[in-house]
């Protein structure tokens, strides 16, 4: 301690900066000892990533081409072994795959029988390429040896299957070709220009390589030539290349065909962000050492210096004085600015007096605005919105970043000084109108004394073109005369925000769209079951009936317990048109249609009110129901509406009367309204999760261009209101009016075409939850999937379980979720023809950017043919929505 107290002020600053930078030394060395860890570990999973990537694209290559030579071996003009019948579609899928040449059909002596494929690879060289038959049979799958076909120039592998007989001998070798060039091209092309990732097979020749493939591809090690790799089948290994240059390689095998993947990285480039790294933290260390004693000498140097000077000028103002007021300890330094500053201190209770008299009232008023600007500035600067300050001229007095940012500026050094500076630069426009005038733009109404609130524009940057809408603030800032002395402005960019609107309202209209064609379609269906009911089960039932009369009047005398059954028999009969003619009629009321609206209901009020013992009155006009003759559409929306009313009346009102209201409501619409007494609606009922019902009513009536409003008072009643327009925009299929003119099956089609009117209900799925995504194609009367860009099949409907279950595949496993649909299309393409168009079509919408595809295919059963129409549509975020329809169904003639 002594010691210490002994060391002048320069010593002691210095020994503590030193002090100060070993401990920063200390951390900087930890800090980069850590890096070198993870610097390595990420290292090593970047090439890690590339083998295994490479891998998984080499091992799934090759489970392709084993499944279509499978597929193909199990032909039956392959299996046939005719060379004159040589099977076509094997052909086709070599056009459809660039790296395959072609196909090689070869019997039992080593014979080709059959040969596809575009490229002249001679026999000889299958034969090199996939061994000999007779001397070698395979189980399965096989990969043959590597040719290099000199006349040809081609690089050739052999891809072997056996084709074998009903009672499971080996009869004949089904060979596949594969251009190893063009193979590596669409496998390794994609690899980074300074990686190399090389494909070994079990010998060590080079089958792959991204780096210079028609050199290396074939390449077999030499007898005295070092392996780098030293046998290693899984690891890292950091050795130097064929090139010279350091490179860390991850190994990985193959193990169902025993070949390796090599992929490396250059040391240099895997390592380069903690090289750069260390040599900058080095850098910085020693600038920071350097920078750190100069400014501990510099102010050291200066502190003593300040001393001195202090020392002689205390001294200068204070002579004559000899008393010491303070004491002498620590450093000489500081002992002698004590001595001075004792002195220092009479002399300035001298100058008091004086030093109060200079303070001028400027200086005051000086200090007071700097502040002032001070705070302005601060408060500007913790702003995000947009903030602008001008005087009466237009010049902009202050303004903070968020201005510049808002006006696409890079800063604030950008901005133009003046608002007559803008006009050159930005256009303002109101909503869609026009640019308007400088005179219009907001702080030049600001400035002529107006004020506005969120007042939006659309601006647009001249020299880019870039768009954007802001919502403006702005306000006349007063003079004390009353006058305009400058002006306030605000700012905040709401682009996002009216484009999110504009999307939920497309996408709002989107699904109105698709419940509008739903509620279409089912009542189409209900129309047509109830008319085959009626047409076809009704009239079969009255036959039975006849003829039981027929039986008991012919053969009742001769057999005594006759009568008595074919009485049964027809009660059962007679009871069964009673069931029949119900469940038409709550189908498809055949009143609705014969006789209009008002007699359905009075039907219904009538059976509501004998099946819940509640009394239902109506109340209509006969010209009400005349013109309701005319818009079946309303019609049925009315009745429907109605029906549910009902129905809620019954379940959840306790009410015991009810009174429906039909009416005029206007010079164009009509009008529902129903009543009931019961316990009314409290507001939490109608928010309701499970509340469907209400909902269904909303959007049916929503879907003709009417409005609904309920109001329910607890205990005392609710009222249902329905206003609809007889004529006018209808989101329903159809015609404008809401005609329900007679549809076929083919109508479903139609509904998908609609559905997808402006890509309005792609953008709608895209953003979607996966939830919401599941139940909107459920509601889609068809068979439906989304896959995504790869293929894979994401979602499907109910409908295609059903169809699936119904069609000998329960579950749709090998259809269903996470299959890749093209494969199954191009499995199924070498036994159909239209699955071959089906691939081609879904291949151009997920890779070559076409919008839309649709065609037509065959899907028959065993008893009836069947017809379908496939719309395959790209969506907004990559995948493609597939939906299938049914447009036409035969029954199938058996002969006898």
């Amino acid at each position: 301690m002594a010691l210490w107290q002994s060391l002048s002020i320069r010593s002691r600053i210095i020994l503590s900066m030193v002090g100060v930078m070993l401990a920063v030394a200390a951390l900087l060395a930890w800090v980069l000892a850590n890096d070198v860890r993870r610097s390595r570990d990420a290292a090593h999973e970047k090439v890690r990533m590339l083998a295994t990537g490479t891998a998984a694209t080499v091992q799934r290559t090759l489970d392709q081409f084993e499944s279509v030579l499978a597929r193909a071996s199990a032909r039956p003009l392959v299996r046939t072994l005719d060379p004159a019948h040589c099977d076509p579609l094997v052909a086709e899928y070599v056009r459809l795959t660039p790296a395959i040449l072609g196909y090689a059909l070869r019997d039992d002596r080593g014979e080709i029988i059959c040969r596809y494929g575009r490229a002249p690879v001679s026999p000889s060289v299958v034969a090199d390429a996939a061994g000999s038959l007779a001397a070698v049979r395979i189980a399965g799958f096989e990969m043959g040896n590597l040719v290099d076909d000199a006349r040809s120039g081609l690089k050739i592998m052999a891809l072997s299957y056996p084709i074998r007989d009903e009672a499971g001998r080996q009869t004949a070798l089904l060979v596949m070709t594969v251009d190893l060039l063009v193979l590596n091209q669409q496998l390794l092309t994609s690899i980074p220009q300074d990686a190399v990732v090389t494909v070994f097979d079990r010998t060590g020749t080079v089958l792959l390589r991204s780096s210079d493939p028609e050199t290396f591809i074939g390449a077999r090690p030499g007898a005295g030539e070092p392996e780098p790799a030293k046998g290693q089948r899984e690891g890292f290994l950091t050795a130097k290349g064929r090139d010279g240059v350091p490179r860390l390689t991850a190994f990985l095998t193959l193990s169902d065909v025993d070949w390796r993947v090599a992929a490396s990285l250059p040391e240099a480039e895997v390592f380069a962000d903690y090289h750069a790294a260390l040599r900058r933290a080095i850098g910085i260390g020693l600038a920071l050492c350097l920078l750190a004693l100069g400014l501990a000498w510099r102010l050291s140097s200066a502190i003593a210096q300040w001393f001195s000077r202090l020392r002689g000028t205390a001294a200068q103002m204070t002579t004559g004085i000899d008393i010491i007021r303070a004491g002498l300890p620590g450093p000489p330094e500081i002992r002698s600015v004590a001595q001075q500053l004792n002195w220092m201190l009479d002399a300035r209770d001298l100058s008091k007096p004086r030093l109060r008299r200079d303070m001028s009232e400027r200086k005051l008023a000086e200090q007071a605005l700097r502040a002032s600007a001070s705070k302005l500035h601060a408060a500007l600067s913790s702003m995000s919105d947009a903030v602008c300050i001008a005087d009466v001229d237009g010049r902009l007095v202050e303004f903070n970043d968020a201005f510049a940012s808002f006006h696409r500026f890079a800063d604030k050094s950008d901005c133009g000084g003046s608002l007559a500076d803008y006009p050159g630069i930005l256009e303002m426009a109101i909503s869609k109108a026009d640019p308007a005038p400088l005179e219009e733009w907001p702080l030049s109404r600001a400035l002529r004394g107006e004020t506005g609130t969120n007042v939006e524009y659309r601006l647009r940057r001249k020299d880019t073109g870039t768009e954007w809408v802001g919502s403006y603030s702005f306000a006349p800032i007063p003079s004390e005369d009353g006058t305009v002395a400058g002006a306030i402005m605000t700012a905040r960019d709401v682009t996002t925000a009216r484009e999110v609107q504009l999307d939920l309202e497309s996408s709002h209209f989107a699904l109105q769209q698709l419940i509008a064609s739903r509620d279409q379609v089912q009542e189409e269906e209900r129309k047509r079951i109830a008319r085959e009911l009626h047409d076809d089960l009704q009239q079969t039932l009255a036959a039975i009936r006849m003829d039981l009369q027929v039986i008991t009047d012919r053969f009742g005398a001769h057999a005594s317990g006759l009568p008595a059954l074919v009485a049964g028999v027809d009660r059962l009969a007679e009871r069964a048109i009673v069931s029949t003619r119900r469940i038409v009629n709550d189908l498809r009321p055949p009143m609705l249609e014969d006789l209009g609206l008002l007699p359905a209901l009075e039907a219904m009020a009538s059976k509501f009110g004998e099946q819940s013992g509640i009394a239902c009155e109506i109340d209509a006009v006969d010209e009400v129901a005349s013109e309701l003759l005319d818009a079946p559409a309303v019609a049925i929306c009315l009745y429907r509406v109605a029906q549910e009313a009902l129905n809620n009346v019954n379940k959840h009102s306790r009410a015991s009367e009810v009174h429906i209201q039909l009416a005029k409501a206007g010079e164009n619409s009509i009008a529902l309204r129903v009543r009931d007494n019961g316990r009314g609606m409290e507001p939490a009922d109608r928010r309701k999760s499970e509340s469907f019902g209400i909902l269904g009513m909303q959007e049916r009536v929503r879907a003709h261009g009417g409005v609904m409003h309920i109001d329910g008072t607890p205990a005392q009643g609710t009222v249902l209101e329905v206003v609809i327009p007889l004529t006018g925009a209808s989101l329903a299929l159809g015609s404008p009016s809401g005609s329900t003119a007679a549809i076929d099956r083919s109508s479903a089609c139609s509904t998908y075409a609609a559905l997808d009117d402006g890509r309005a209900l792609p953008r709608l799925l895209s953003r979607a939850t996966d939830q919401t995504l599941q139940d909107v194609i459920d509601a889609i009367a068809g068979i439906v999937a989304v896959v995504d860009r790869h293929g894979t099949i994401r979602f499907v409907n109910r409908a295609w379980t059903q169809f699936a279950d119904r069609n000998g595949n329960p579950g749709a496993a090998s259809i269903g979720p996470g299959a890749n649909y093209l494969e199954v299309c191009r499995r199924s393409s070498l036994d159909d023809e239209s699955a071959l168009k089906v691939l081609r079509g879904l291949e151009e919408v997920l890779y070559e950017g076409r919008v839309a595809f649709a065609c037509d295919y065959p899907c028959h059963s065993q008893e009836e043919q069947r017809w379908f129409r496939m719309h395959a549509t790209a969506m907004a975020n990559g995948d493609v929505m597939v939906a299938h329809f049914l447009f036409r169904v035969e029954e199938r003639v058996v002969s006898s």
